[in-house]
């Protein structure tokens, strides 16, 4: 016995005029809207034209061309990692990159790219600088080539000094007591202290006024020397004054009952003193 299943036939309708119509309409809208994205700065003045709501405004931004597009330069450079153990050579490399980033993104050069490259003992740093077609001007944006040196931790802290190195700390202290002789001459004509301290002191500002100076404090040695010389409030000191932060041109600002002085002073400092900077942690220090 045969059975026979017929299928029912369904005739979809068509659509009617207004269902086209929508349709279109829809896709048209969709035409203008990306166009609106691609070119902001037309749409934006369509919309200023017709007097449109601020919200219809799209938001413009420069196009971006990289190298391929806008040209450009394109350098190489090969890391000597001879004397680099293997073991750190890709981070040394890094962060050479880092360095190289840094120094293109301060000249705001667009879509700078920065990349690195290894291959067997051969290790490279690429930089691409879309618009910049001066090949002289591109190596002086990220300067000499990029040297990267490791050092242990506290390297030859308490060797001595070599004799250029004593050479040129002696003619560093000596200039430094030539100009302090210079601003002692000018305080004791009668210039103004605190002009010359703002224009000569290496020390911060607000460290410049010792209180509290005492025979019993670290700095007895100054104490005495106010006392030979029988400063006075106000009076500059006669002589300078050679601390272990370097050298001093000092006012007596004011003396207590109990022997204790207040002193205003110009630092002049060398490179072989203690970072320029008062270490007489006893000490209170402020400037006025």
């Amino acid at each position: 016995m045969q059975t026979w299943k017929l299928k029912k036939k369904t005739i979809k309708k068509a659509k009617g005029p207004w269902g086209r119509r929508a349709t279109a309409i829809g896709l048209l809208l969709l035409t203008v809207l990306f166009a609106g994205f691609a070119f902001p700065s037309q749409w934006n003045g369509v919309v200023h034209t017709l007097r449109l709501p601020a919200g219809f405004r799209m938001t413009e931004a420069p196009y971006r061309l990289g190298l391929d597009l806008k040209g450009g330069t394109h350098l190489v450079y090969e890391a000597d990692m001879s004397q680099i153990p293997d073991v750190e050579r890709l981070d040394a490399l890094e962060g050479v990159k880092n360095v190289i980033e840094r120094r293109v993104n301060a000249f705001g050069v667009s879509e700078p790219l920065v990349q690195t490259t290894a291959s067997g003992d051969t290790y490279r740093l690429i930089v691409e600088l879309a618009g910049v077609s001066d090949v002289k001007q591109a190596i002086e944006m990220i300067g000499k080539t990029p040297v990267l040196e490791f050092k242990s931790p506290g390297q030859q802290l308490d060797r001595s000094l070599t004799q250029e190195e004593q050479k040129q700390l002696n003619d560093r202290i000596k200039e430094d007591r030539s100009k302090a002789q210079v601003v002692l001459g000018r305080a004791l004509s009668g210039e103004d202290f605190d002009t010359l301290l703002s224009e000569n002191s290496r020390e911060p500002a607000e460290r410049a006024v010792v209180k509290n100076l005492t025979q019993d404090s670290p700095l007895r040695e100054l104490f005495d020397s106010i006392r030979r010389q029988q400063l006075r409030p106000g009076q500059v000191s006669r002589t300078t004054y050679e601390g272990p932060d370097g050298i001093w041109v000092f006012r007596l600002e004011s003396t207590e009952q109990v022997q204790e002085m207040l002193l205003s002073h110009v630092l002049v400092c060398s490179e072989g003193n203690i970072g320029c900077a008062n270490p007489i942690p006893e000490m209170e220090a402020s400037i006025k």
